[in-house]
């Protein structure tokens, strides 16, 4: 996802499914009970990922909807808007990640318009139960189908890297270590 998501908290990962939400810019009024319907919804493990349209208008996600996502047992949520009561957020380890913080509430300037159907969240399209993985680096989604096939790459990645690591603490020069693991088909050794 866009870089500009970042996390409240640091040293804290996200894991999970996606369950997702979308929000609009209003300006009737209109009150946040449609949001705590979604959260209601959410399943143990979920992670919220949440499509304001980069609104900076409010701030959809604060203490209140983080506690109830957290007491549903949702392993975070990922916003691509504002959130708020970052002090509160942070006592209580929810793992929250938005494009910024602000103070205003959403009460009159968001109104979830549908949950649980496909969204754009940090310029990526994130359909229901997507993979979605968070850490201090950013959030990434992982199209449901093909998480194994990533599963598969990365852990082949991982292992070349630990090679790597091997070599240059052994003292070898970078550039020949590098060379010898990243330029070649030698990677699946």
């Amino acid at each position: 996802m866009d870089k500009g998501i970042r996390p409240l908290l640091h040293g804290i990962k996200i894991c999970g499914p996606a369950f997702t939400l979308r929000a609009e810019p209003t300006k009737d009024g209109v009150e946040a009970t449609e949001m705590f319907r979604a959260i209601d919804s959410t399943k143990p493990g979920d992670v919220m990922v949440v499509d304001t349209g980069m609104s900076t208008d409010g701030c959809l996600f604060g203490e209140l909807a983080s506690t109830a996502c957290k007491v549903r047992g949702v392993k975070g949520a990922v916003i691509d808007g504002f959130s708020r009561d970052t002090a509160e957020v942070k006592k209580m380890k929810f793992p929250l990640y938005s494009r910024g913080i602000g103070l205003t509430s959403s009460f009159g300037r968001l109104r979830t318009i549908s949950f649980d159907v496909p969204i754009n969240c940090g310029g990526v399209q994130v359909r229901p139960g997507d993979l979605i993985l968070g850490d201090e680096d950013g959030v990434v989604s992982i199209d449901k189908k093909d998480v194994e096939k990533v599963l598969e790459l990365a852990t082949k990645w991982m292992k070349m890297e630990t090679r790597i690591r091997r070599e240059l603490l052994k003292r070898r020069l970078a550039a020949d270590v590098f060379s010898q693991y990243l330029y070649h088909k030698e990677t699946d050794q």
